[in-house]
């Protein structure tokens, strides 16, 4: 197993949400056209909401490639695509463990409403 110390929030707390599946803001696909692959991702077809924000987000959703479902992390994480290493987590604002385990708690109950796209 790998030392607490060397392990990143994600790890250290069990977290997965932004990759499970990879959620992008709706137009990622248009925008990144040419570049789609370069990406390890397979697209689920879908448009999620969060509940909490339904009305003004939209969120894309693509299966990853290099994403490990036994152990919930990414098996090149060290090499992962831009898109994945620019992705922003409260729980990187506090070196606090418990308001870093609050946050990522936060983050793994969030809902969404989730439709198919119209082909």
């Amino acid at each position: 197993m790998e030392n607490p110390e060397n392990q990143n929030i994600c790890q250290k707390y069990g977290c997965s949400k932004c990759c499970n599946p990879v959620k992008v803001k709706e137009g990622f696909s248009e925008h990144h056209r040419e570049d789609l692959n370069k990406f390890p991702f397979q697209s689920k077809d879908e448009i999620w909401y969060p509940h909490e924000n339904s009305s003004n987000v939209r969120l894309e959703t693509y299966e990853c490639g290099n994403y490990d479902k036994e152990n919930g992390q990414c098996e090149d994480y060290k090499n992962r695509p831009d898109i994945c290493k620019d992705t922003y987590c409260d729980a990187y604002k506090t070196d606090n463990e418990a308001e870093q385990r609050k946050i990522i708690e936060r983050i793994k109950e969030e809902k969404f409403i989730k439709c198919k796209r119209l082909k």
